[in-house]
């Protein structure tokens, strides 16, 4: 499939014809909501405060650049999350797993290994963030 795929049209050329991939095969492929609250805010965070409050730390120098974080130090920080940690726990656990998800699976990049930190604060309540539009982030 990857053979027929044209960037320069963004379209799938098969022997019956061309396609493209529409916000209704997102949503029958991977589930995502593609209609509900615009997924939008200001792309300058304080990294510090979003961070202590989302995640409930404030990471190193090394692992911030600007407003964004580094997919790794999300998951060393956050990968080994047992049975018994309390609730609070396991939410800032899925923040971080759905922050990772945001960047490798929805806007992935081969050359960067990091994401904005903007999408953190629309993952403050886990019941309402099924209600953001994915496709308003494709």
């Amino acid at each position: 499939m990857v053979e027929r795929w044209r960037p320069e049209t963004h379209m799938f050329h098969l022997p019956v014809g061309e396609y493209t991939i529409t916000l209704e095969d997102v949503y029958y492929i991977l589930g995502l909501n593609v209609s509900g609250f615009p997924v939008s805010g200001s792309n300058f965070v304080h990294v510090k405060e979003v961070c202590q409050d989302y995640l409930r730390v404030i990471p190193s120098e090394r692992a911030t650049k600007d407003n964004s974080i580094k997919l790794k130090w999300l998951k060393d920080m956050f990968h080994d999350v047992g049975e018994d940690a309390s609730v609070l726990e396991k939410q800032v656990s899925c923040r971080a797993y759905i922050l990772r998800m945001i960047r490798g699976l929805l806007m992935y990049d081969k050359s960067n290994d990091r994401v904005h930190l903007k999408y953190l604060s629309l993952l403050g309540d886990l019941n309402k963030a099924s209600q953001y539009s994915c496709g308003s982030m494709l």
